[in-house]
C-alpha cells in the first residue's frame, strides 16, 4: 500500500511538473508570437516610410530631369547659332543653361535611421534590402559624383571664362536648378562671331551638353531603380497586410 501511495504521488508530481512546462513553452510561445508580431509592424512601419521617402524622390528626379531636358535643348541652340555665319546674336540666354548645377537633396531621413540604428534587419526580404542598399549606392556614388564634377567644372572653368570673355550680369553668377527658368540676361558686348571664333568657347559649349547628357541618364536610371524599388517595398507590404 505504501509503494502504492508513493506510485501515485509521483505520477501526480510528474504531471504537474509537465503542466507546468506545458505552460511555460506556451507562455514562451505566445511571448515569441508577440515580438514577432512586434517586429513585423514596426518592419511595416519602415517600409511604408522608405515608400513615401522614394516617392518623393521620384519627383524629384522628374523636375531635375526636365530641367536638363531644357538646358541641352537650349545649348543645343546655342551651339546650331554659334555655327550659323549669318547669325548676328543669340536667340536664347546663354547664361542659364552654362552656369546651371543640378544637385538636389533626396529624402533619406528612413534610410539613415534604419543604418545608424542597425533596425535595418528589420526587413526580412533580402531582394528589399539589398535593393535599397543598391538604391542608395547609386545616388550617393552616381548622382552626387556626376554633379559634384560638373558644378566643379561650372564654377572654376566656365564662370571665369565668361566674366574675363565678356561683360556678364552678375546675378547670372547666382543661378541654381532651383531657379533655372529665371531670365537673367547676359549682358553681352561682344558679338556672337567673337564667340564663334573662341576655342575655349566652342570647346565649354561641347562639354557641357556631353555632361548634361550623361547627368541626365544618370537620373533616368536611379529613377528607374526607384519605381522597381517601390513595386518591390509595395508588393511586401500587400504580403504583410
Amino acid at each position: 500500500m505504501e509503494q502504492s501511495k508513493v506510485r501515485k504521488y509521483l505520477f501526480y508530481a510528474i504531471g504537474e511538473i509537465a503542466l507546468v512546462m506545458i505552460g511555460i513553452l506556451l507562455a514562451l510561445q505566445v511571448n515569441n508570437w508577440n515580438e514577432n508580431r512586434l517586429q513585423e509592424n514596426e518592419e511595416a512601419f519602415y517600409l511604408q516610410k522608405l515608400q513615401q521617402s522614394i516617392t518623393q524622390d521620384t519627383t524629384t528626379y522628374s523636375q531635375v530631369i526636365e530641367l536638363l531636358d531644357s538646358a541641352i535643348d537650349n545649348l543645343s541652340i546655342i551651339q546650331n547659332e554659334l555655327n550659323d555665319i549669318n547669325k548676328e546674336a543669340f536667340s536664347v540666354d546663354i547664361t542659364s543653361p552654362l552656369l546651371s548645377t543640378y544637385k538636389r537633396s533626396i529624402e533619406r531621413s528612413t534610410w539613415d535611421n534604419l543604418i545608424s540604428t542597425g533596425k535595418i534587419s528589420l526587413i526580412q526580404n533580402n531582394a528589399v534590402s539589398d535593393s535599397l542598399f543598391k538604391y542608395y549606392y547609386a545616388y550617393e556614388n552616381n548622382i552626387l559624383g556626376w554633379n559634384e564634377a560638373q558644378t566643379h567644372y561650372t564654377r572654376q572653368m566656365i564662370a571665369p571664362f565668361l566674366m574675363e570673355f565678356d561683360d556678364t550680369n552678375w546675378d547670372a553668377f547666382n543661378i541654381t536648378a532651383a531657379n533655372l527658368g529665371d531670365d537673367v540676361p547676359l549682358l553681352m558686348k561682344k558679338s556672337i562671331s567673337e564667340y564663334r571664333d573662341e576655342a575655349l568657347f566652342r570647346n565649354i559649349l561641347r562639354f557641357k551638353i556631353s555632361t548634361l547628357e550623361s547627368v541626365k541618364q544618370v537620373y533616368i536610371e536611379i529613377l528607374l531603380k526607384a519605381k522597381s524599388l517601390m513595386s518591390l517595398i509595395d508588393q511586401e507590404l500587400t504580403k504583410a497586410g
